[in-house]
């Protein structure tokens, strides 16, 4: 027996008939693919520009380096008279003579100063306390440093920029993933619930209007799809029924009239004769004979009348009598 072989159905389509729960899921999967590219790009983005302002600046670094077995000292400006604090930096060779000294000013310029981790056991620290140097200076001396590398401050707009990435990196995280789920919630209704719901609202309200001539629209698969296509049987129902209900009526009231009809001929031919007998039966015109005659005649009318009535009474009660539809045999 040989196999039948489905019709692929297009992506496209296959989504739009994807049930409400893995639609959903597919959005937000979507969703936070997006989100993670975005904060990934918008974080990348951020450091490339600190990194490249860390390296314009460190591209104006000026470095001092310590001999061998020399160390440096620092002497700090305590008591203001400079207007600011200045950090005077003097580097002394192995035998205590002074090499190079240089002025460092805090509001411009940042000393950092390199250590030579690989000595084993080796604790840089600091030795001697106010030296005597005078004019409110207070000098310490620092050994084991191999480098002290001077970099100028960043500028205000160069500080602005760099707290706006530092900022915008940090907030990105939540910022991409909060609008992705408000992008995925609305994307998500817009697809898969506005249609359905304003298809459904719309037809609640004709419904309600008694208007039944107009069609559900059906599109895709999905739970709220196959509610509309029961909302779309349900109006037909109601529909048909409707129908059936004007049919019945407009052969209600044709039968009302026929029954008026044939009621009106006996109803006229006993007004005859009664009107006839009330006439003449006081002045004696009609022999009783006649008047018996008259009499079987109008008690046939009435007969008649009576079995039409019953009749008419009988139909009406099959009308109303309910149908129970099961299966009999043909012979019985």
């Amino acid at each position: 027996m040989a196999k039948v072989k489905r019709e692929k159905k297009p992506l496209r389509q296959r989504l739009r008939d994807m049930s409400i729960k893995g639609s959903f899921m597919l959005y937000v999967l979507v969703a936070a693919l997006l989100a993670t590219a975005a904060c990934a790009l918008i974080i990348n983005t951020c450091d490339n520009v600190l990194i490249d302002l860390h390296l314009r600046y460190l591209d104006q670094a000026v470095y001092h380096v310590i001999p061998p077995g020399g160390h440096y000292s620092v002497s700090y400006d305590s008591s203001g008279s400079l207007g600011y604090t200045v950090s005077r930096y003097t580097i002394f060779d192995s035998t205590g003579a002074a090499v190079e000294s240089f002025d460092v000013e805090p509001s411009r310029q940042s000393a950092d100063v390199y250590y030579d981790s690989d000595i084993e056991g080796y604790s840089p620290g600091y030795i001697a306390v106010e030296k005597g140097l005078g004019d409110g200076y207070t000098s310490y001396e620092y050994t084991g440093a191999n480098v002290i590398q001077v970099t100028p401050t960043y500028t205000t707009a160069d500080l602005v920029i760099e707290r706006t990435a530092r900022i915008i990196g940090v907030v990105s995280l939540p910022g991409c993933y909060l609008s992705a789920v408000v992008l995925c919630a609305s994307a998500f209704y817009r697809r898969k619930l506005k249609g359905p719901i304003e298809t459904l609202g719309a037809a609640s309200a004709r419904i309600a209007e008694n208007d039944l001539e107009f069609t559900v629209p059906v599109l895709g698969g999905s739970e709220l799809s196959r509610l509309c296509a029961s909302f779309e049987t349900m109006r037909a129902a109601l529909a048909e029924n409707n129908r059936e209900t004007w049919r019945q009526m407009e052969e209600r009231r044709r039968l009302n009239a026929a029954f008026s009809h044939d009621l009106r001929t006996p109803l006229t031919v006993l007004k005859g004769h009664a009107s006839m007998l009330a006439e003449a039966l006081p002045s004696g015109a009609v022999t009783a004979e006649d008047a018996a005659e008259e009499l079987a005649i109008m008690q046939h009318h009435i007969a008649r009348m009576e079995n039409y009535v019953d009749a008419m009474g009988r139909l009406q009660r099959l009308e109303d009598t309910e149908v129970i539809r099961q299966e009999v045999s043909v012979s019985e």
